[in-house]
């Protein structure tokens, strides 16, 4: 059977691949006769490009995908990994995903929206490459898209931000109306409703991912408006130095921003914990799912 790599990046993002070198929990027999079939060398270098859609150190979405590629390298022998960073939806991004073709890469990772047509149409045109993008709806057979269930995390800092406010007002910054982060102030919702029917949330949408002056100027207008609380599903820290400075709590995303808001630690220590036992649990399926993929036909799941 026709060997392919898969991964499955979450929280992060974090993926799965088909490996032989990785750690396994599976009999080293399986797969064999597939190996041989395949006509690859099992042990040979496997080349993974990761496309960032911003710089990776200001950005809490790509600071994520950043360590899932980190895990992968630090867990999976026979293992390179290649990234490049800011690379915007368009001419650009497909330009990088070539050369990483051009070069040998056997599987591109991207971690944006809007590479999907990109990728999609990449996917058609090498059919012995596997893509695998950060969010998206739309699937081929070498192309998958993933997704944790952060409306899960919501949730529960739903319950969280339900219990701290003082005024039953709570502020919500969110970054563009798509369905993952509709989603996501579903879930937060949710948790608010349950943990204090008589809190409102009121949502703003800053219509980009990391616009710190926009999220900024969000942040201000929700707390001029009475919120005594913010929530973000945002990449940038404007938000939380907003909180700051101005006295408002402040639950984060993606990844801990205490150092920014230092005066409010218990909701950043609660979001931090529910994003650290996501990406444990996560990480341990990456694995299994390398050992389960490795030396079978690879199918293109929506994770």
């Amino acid at each position: 059977m026709k060997k392919l790599i898969a991964l499955l990046l979450a929280v992060s993002v974090l993926f799965s691949l088909a490996l032989t070198g990785c750690k396994s929990e599976t009999p080293d027999d399986i797969g064999d006769n597939e190996t041989a079939a395949s006509g690859k060398d099992p042990d040979r270098l496997i080349k993974i490009g990761f496309v960032f859609s911003a710089i990776v150190s200001t950005d809490a979405w790509s600071q994520t995908s950043e360590n899932a590629r980190l895990y992968l390298e630090e867990n999976c022998q026979n293992v390179e990994t290649y990234k490049v960073e800011n690379i915007a939806g368009g001419a650009d991004c497909e330009r990088v995903m070539r050369e990483y073709i051009n070069d040998g890469c056997e599987i591109i990772v991207g971690t944006s929206f809007d590479y999907v047509d990109y990728m999609l149409s990449l996917a058609e045109e090498y059919p012995d490459v596997t893509f695998i993008n950060g969010s998206g709806y739309e699937t081929a057979k070498n192309m998958s898209v993933y997704i944790a269930k952060l409306e899960q995390g919501r949730y529960m800092t739903g319950l969280l931000a339900g219990k701290m406010t003082k005024v039953n007002k709570i502020g919500y910054v969110s970054s563009i109306p798509f369905p993952d982060p509709i989603k996501q102030l579903n879930g937060f919702a949710v948790g608010v409703a349950e943990a204090n029917p008589d809190a409102e949330i009121v949502t703003l949408w800053a219509n980009s991912f990391n616009d710190p002056t926009a999220d900024a100027v969000c942040a201000n207008t929700l707390i001029d408006q009475g919120c005594d609380l913010i929530c973000i599903d945002l990449s940038s820290s404007a938000v939380a130095q907003v909180c700051e400075s101005r006295g408002v709590m402040f639950i984060g995303s993606s990844v801990d921003m205490r150092e920014f808001a230092p005066t409010h630690p218990p909701a950043h220590c609660v979001r931090r914990s529910c994003r650290s036992a996501a990406a444990e649990r996560q990480s341990a399926r990456q694995m299994r799912r390398t050992e389960r993929a490795a030396d079978a036909e690879w199918s293109a799941p929506a994770f």
